[in-house]
């Protein structure tokens, strides 16, 4: 079972908000992307026999590496 996610509070101040980002664990994320290029990543990770968010981390991590 996936675990909710908890809303994120409004803040008072910029510092506020960079202390709750600091202290939050921040590693899932979500995108929003085009469906036609969702679907290129999909045909290409099945082609490589590898799930579409591995091939994904391993294409960001050759660029920005």
């Amino acid at each position: 079972m996936k675990k909710a996610l908890a809303p994120i509070p409004s803040f008072a101040s910029e510092g506020d908000e960079r202390a709750y980002w600091e202290r939050t664990d921040s590693t899932v994320i979500s995108l929003r992307w085009p469906v036609a290029l969702l679907e290129q990543v999909k045909i290409a990770a099945n082609k490589r026999g590898a799930p579409n968010q591995s091939l994904i981390k391993i294409w960001l991590s050759e660029k920005v590496g």
